[in-house]
């Protein structure tokens, strides 16, 4: 295991890059050390560990996370993965810790992005001709 430069951050066999300093507009890193508790709590998550594991890095790395210490871009993405929770929330508060659950669109529509997906190249290309054809006339 490599340590992080100017961090005691640890990842699996690599470097992470760009380590994050989160701070809420106050300045104070604390709060994503807050919602990190606030998200283990809800996940039922008692023991530091078995997180740390999965995620692969040192159980202290977790420790130093829940008091605001910064936290690289790989492993803030492996922690919201493992913890399937919202990257944005956990870094900066905004939203919700599962709003990454959220679709954008609704059902039927998400149904039709699927099936455009599985067409072929001129099959999409035929059917966005004819909806750009339609569009003047609705």
């Amino acid at each position: 295991m490599k340590t992080q430069e100017g961090s005691s951050e640890m990842t699996a066999g690599k470097v992470a890059p760009f380590p994050l300093a989160v701070t809420s507009p106050g300045g104070c890193s604390e709060s994503m050390g807050r919602r990190l508790d606030q998200a283990l709590l809800a996940r039922k998550v008692q023991k530091n560990y078995p997180l740390a594991l999965e995620i692969g890095v040192d159980e202290s790395c977790i420790s130093r996370w829940r008091r605001g210490s910064s936290i690289s871009t790989d492993n803030a993405i492996r922690l919201c993965r493992a913890l399937d929770i919202s990257l944005d929330w956990l870094l900066s508060g905004h939203g919700t810790m599962d709003q990454h659950r959220q679709r954008s669109v609704g059902d039927g529509e998400y149904a039709l992005i699927e099936r455009l997906r599985r067409l072929p190249e001129t099959a999409r290309h035929s059917l966005l001709s004819l909806l750009a054809f339609l569009e003047p006339h609705q």
